[in-house]
């Protein structure tokens, strides 16, 4: 009987995949000042994965939802890429964020402070297995950009 439940706790919580929802907010900070700037933390998010595009101003905030219950890993790998002028992403930034809990739901919550323009990629990995388990491309757009978007009248391309 013990080797049984060690079998199905193996299965469930060691074969687990993890899955979620990718929530944004971009704020210009430029405005805010002294202390305000480093305790400000959005409480509104958009859920957002497909042609997700902020200025190179915009401190971008992200959050992850997990759909389901974590038991075992409470902190995660958040691994920022950029492939502006490469063939091949190039890894910008390598995070350990905790798991978050509040009104009955998991999430990890972080944030990028201007960014310069071009196309990045956020990979989540799990401590234990450090295998990507979900991951969003995004574009950082200049403010020329932003006013113009690409294929908009008025966009020059050089």
């Amino acid at each position: 009987m013990k080797k049984y439940l060690l079998l199905v706790f193996l299965i469930t919580f060691c074969g687990r995949t993890y899955q979620g929802d990718f929530y944004w907010r971009a704020v210009n900070l430029e405005n805010i000042v002294g202390l305000e700037k480093y305790i400000f933390q959005p409480n509104q998010y958009y859920l957002g994965r497909e042609n997700l595009y902020f200025s190179e101003d915009d401190t971008i905030w992200w959050m992850y939802k997990f759909e389901n219950r974590l038991f075992l890993d409470k902190k995660f790998y958040a691994v920022l890429y950029n492939f502006t002028n490469t063939l091949q992403p190039i890894e910008i930034d390598l995070r350990l964020v905790e798991v978050e809990y509040q009104d009955g739901e998991f999430f990890l919550r972080d944030y990028y402070h201007a960014l310069n323009t071009g196309h990045y990629i956020l990979k989540l990995a799990s401590k234990i297995d450090s295998e990507p388990f979900d991951e969003v491309h995004f574009r950082v757009l200049s403010k020329e950009e932003i006013q113009f978007p690409i294929g908009s009248i008025g966009y020059k391309s050089y």
